[in-house]
């Protein structure tokens, strides 16, 4: 049978078929997926429009699902194993194949959001509500030692935000999240104090705006358009004079409060 090949109608949508629509279901095996995006791959390279091969590599890991959400983040912080920096497929396919049946040894999950560690709660609200607590602690590491040496002896070899057992704590990318913008507070209230602004804020005045900071807003909603760091001084500078200004009411009241 005749088959027409370089049409830019069939070219187009093979190819915004592939970049756009492709993904895997809950219900399909890593391997069925794989067959199937290098059954579109290979029609695309067909039609000469190469697919290099490291973007077409990274193309199928974030289409893998909420299941690789850890390898997914590790990849966009640099910081994937080195047997996962591989340019060869079958490879690639086995890295995946282990990692998926390590989180689900007994088959596909039975919930379509179900992520590691779902099994332990009750509800989805519990996991939540876990993980936020955790990352608290993340942001008060000095404050909250106790707590986090406690959760980690429950679970003992798992990563107590994620509660699986694929990655350590020490390696958890919400964890180094949560240290770089330590470091960068920290780093910030240091810059500022050696030009002589905000000598008057103590250490436990920051570690409280950084627990209020990191208690009223979700990390992973920290990467907006809004200056954080400029926004953290302001309020810093905000408190003192309010209190300055209410302190010296009390001593000497030369004019109203207004």
């Amino acid at each position: 049978m005749y088959k027409p090949k370089n049409v830019p109608e069939i070219v187009a949508a093979k190819t915004a078929d592939f970049w756009s629509k492709l993904g895997r279901s809950n219900s399909e095996t890593v391997d069925n997926y794989y067959n199937r995006f290098h059954e579109l791959l290979d029609e695309i390279n067909d039609f000469r429009e190469t697919v290099p091969k490291q973007d077409a590599i990274r193309h199928f890991l974030f289409t893998l699902g909420s299941d690789f959400e850890s390898i997914q983040n590790s990849y966009r912080i640099d910081n994937l194993p080195s047997s996962w920096k591989t340019d060869d497929w079958p490879t690639l396919l086995i890295l995946c194949r282990d990692y998926y049946n390590s989180l689900h040894p007994t088959g596909p999950p039975s919930k379509k959001d179900s992520t590691p560690g779902d099994h332990i709660f009750a509800s989805k609200q519990e996991r939540v509500a876990h993980q936020k607590k955790i990352r608290l602690w993340f942001m008060n590491p000095v404050k909250f030692k106790k707590e986090l040496d406690t959760e980690q002896k429950k679970y003992v070899g798992k990563c107590v935000y994620h509660l699986c057992d694929n990655h350590p704590t020490s390696s958890c990318n919400v964890k180094r999240e949560c240290e770089k913008l330590i470091a960068d507070n920290v780093s910030t209230s240091q810059v500022s104090s050696s030009t002589g602004q905000l000598r008057h804020i103590s250490e436990e005045t920051f570690e409280d705006a950084v627990e209020l900071r990191s208690s009223e807003a979700d990390l992973d909603e920290f990467a907006n358009d809004t200056n954080e760091e400029s926004l953290h001084y302001f309020a810093c500078i905000t408190n003192h004079y309010l209190c300055l200004v209410r302190s010296s009411n009390k001593m000497n009241p030369r004019h109203q409060m207004r």
